[in-house]
């Protein structure tokens, strides 16, 4: 299944702009008002968050987070964490994507040709095209967050070492 790469691009510029957004009602964007200075203007990190009781921040950061799901992205531990605060039915979906990146990665390791480890990869993306077309609602988005990842997971791939070892068929 191939994603257009102009909608990979929409999606990672309208995440970019939000967390700009985001940064910019804390007051972490250089140049912020000097006139109504904002009392977290100094904050360093996203980590400022938990302590902010506005719903719509963390709203924001749930939705930058479930963007870089869908990108194919991996989440750090504390964007998981934030997840299992904030919203027990996104932190469902990352961890069901994260144990299939798992899996996926366990077995391309285990092939010893460079065949296996394609068709391996066509298969899943296979496998995922028809659920994605009987599916419904949540479903459809877990498993473009699921073929996202193994999609990276695979680009990483062939771009090692390991996988150039391997022996062509």
């Amino acid at each position: 299944m191939k994603v257009p790469l102009i909608n990979n691009i929409n999606v990672y510029a309208q995440m970019q702009y939000k967390e700009f957004k985001m940064k910019e009602k804390l007051g972490m964007v250089k140049g912020y008002s000097l006139l109504a200075p904002n009392p977290l203007h100094k904050a360093k990190s996203l980590q400022v968050l938990d302590n902010v009781e506005n719903q719509d921040i963390k709203n924001l950061r749930i939705e930058l987070i479930k963007n870089k799901l869908k990108l194919g992205r991996e989440i750090s531990y504390e964007e998981l964490e934030f997840l299992k605060e904030h919203s027990p039915e996104d932190y469902d979906k990352a961890v069901k994507v994260i144990q299939e990146r798992e899996e996926f990665r366990r077995e391309i390791r285990n092939y010893r040709t460079k065949e296996q480890v394609d068709r391996a990869y066509g298969f899943r993306m296979n496998g995922y095209i028809v659920a994605m077309k009987s599916a419904g609602g949540d479903d459809v988005e877990v498993i473009q967050m699921k073929a996202a990842a193994i999609r990276d997971e695979y680009s990483k791939f062939i771009g090692t070492d390991e996988y150039k070892e391997l022996e062509d068929e």
